[in-house]
């Protein structure tokens, strides 16, 4: 099933009073605008949440800072993963370099 798209005025603030509120379609689409701008980089973490199947087109894998326990969800075409012949479990210390975004129709960073 194709993502939706976003509807006619998605992205405009209703106006109530003085108070400007935006749609989630709106909310997600804006930061995302902004997402993109910020430049590819290396990340360093611990491997957490690995997830490789045939079943999904991404490979899914969360990267944990190991001293503070804080983390970033991460994807990866699955084709991509495969062509680099790596074997990674849960635990392990990588660099990986990407860029951040968001899906839009979810919100996940």
């Amino acid at each position: 099933m194709a993502p939706a798209e976003p509807y006619e005025g998605a992205t405009a603030p209703i106006w109530y009073g003085d108070r400007k509120v935006y749609s989630v379609t709106g909310f997600n689409l804006g930061v995302r605008s902004r997402i993109v701008d910020l430049p590819s980089l290396w990340v360093e973490g611990e491997i957490s949440e690995f997830r490789h199947t045939s079943r999904y087109s991404m490979v899914y894998f969360t990267l944990k800072d190991p001293r503070n326990g804080y983390l970033v969800k991460c994807t990866m075409p699955r084709a991509r993963f495969e062509s680099l012949g790596l074997r990674i479990t849960d635990g392990d210390l990588v660099q990986v370099f990407g860029r951040a975004d968001i899906y839009e129709k979810s919100g996940s960073f």
